[in-house]
């Protein structure tokens, strides 16, 4: 822009906005940031307005082009899966990998089996075939149409016939909230069995000071009123064969002076082997009473030996 009678400094830029190209003009920089909305590539026209302090006006249009960016496919950690001998097990491939911009049936999906199972894709399903008692472990690596790749495992363990495997509840984080507050967790997550989810009976016996619920699906948990400090929730889960687990939530209800920061549950022992990977849910083992999770900023150092 030029202006015979009034410096630059005293021009005054604002923009049009499409429907899918952001435009912020910094007012004492006069630079523009552009930003497109996730997933968009095209074109679209905005148009950039310069008045001058008398209220004389200049406009000028100006195509922006967004050009399409591969999104690599991911991969999902599953529990276990416990095929009998001689029987197979099915898991859809969309429970193992997503993926942004390409469908999961339109990948390329390779299989490396060690152990007693055999494996192989089916309709968009995994379909693991149990062939002697025993572990057993299925690697699949996908490629999306443009190359990038992704890998997870689903593990197998094989039963003989008439076994069954009664229900783990996988270790809890110590759950935190504010007097006033209440938690609900999602029972389907909590507990691995080779009984569906929806066949597993739930119970929640709270101790002093707590009160809790199962329905839904859910387990809610809240505070007595008046109620602060620490306590505890029995969590019982029990599959159709009768087998049970068991185990005790840690529960803390913070007064108004109490620490509110956020608290870190360090998860189990995590065995790899050279070359395998494994993820955490960073969400599932920080605690904070007043703060989101996607609020909280992580910081990640790994010891000799280890990458993440």
């Amino acid at each position: 822009v030029e202006d015979l009678d009034h410096g630059l400094d005293q021009l005054l830029w604002t923009a049009s906005e499409g429907d899918d190209v952001l435009v912020a003009v910094a007012e004492a920089s006069h630079v523009v940031r552009l930003t497109a909305t996730p997933d968009f590539f095209g074109s679209e026209v905005i148009s950039f307005i310069v008045d001058d302090p008398t209220g004389l006006a200049d406009t000028v249009m100006a195509v922006v082009e967004v050009f399409p960016v591969n999104d690599p496919p991911k991969s999902i950690e599953v529990s276990p899966v416990y095929p009998v001998e001689g029987a197979d097990v099915s898991v859809p491939l969309t429970d193992l990998f997503s993926d942004r911009d390409d469908d999961v049936s339109s990948m390329q999906v390779f299989l490396e089996v060690e152990g007693g199972v055999s494996a192989e894709i089916i309709d968009g399903q995994l379909v693991v075939s149990g062939q002697a008692v025993g572990r057993g472990i299925v690697r699949l690596t996908a490629q999306d149409t443009s190359g990038a790749v992704a890998q997870t495992r689903q593990v197998a363990v094989v039963l003989g016939p008439g076994e069954s495997v009664g229900p783990e509840i996988q270790p809890l984080a110590e759950q935190r909230f504010l007097g006033g507050q209440a938690v609900e967790l999602t029972l389907a997550e909590l507990a691995v069995d080779d009984s569906s989810a929806l066949s597993l009976l739930w119970d929640a016996v709270p101790d002093s000071g707590l009160s809790a619920i199962v329905q839904d699906g859910r387990v809610g948990i809240w505070g007595a009123s008046g109620f602060s400090g620490t306590s505890k929730v029995r969590l019982s889960v029990t599959d159709p064969e009768g087998n049970q687990d068991q185990v005790d939530i840690k529960v803390s209800v913070l007064g108004p002076d109490d620490a509110k920061g956020p608290q870190i549950f360090v998860p189990g022992v995590i065995g790899l082997r050279l070359g395998e990977e494994t993820i955490v849910a960073l969400d599932e083992i920080v605690s904070d009473p007043d703060d989101p999770d996607a609020n909280i900023t992580w910081d990640i150092f790994a010891s000799s030996g280890l990458n993440a």
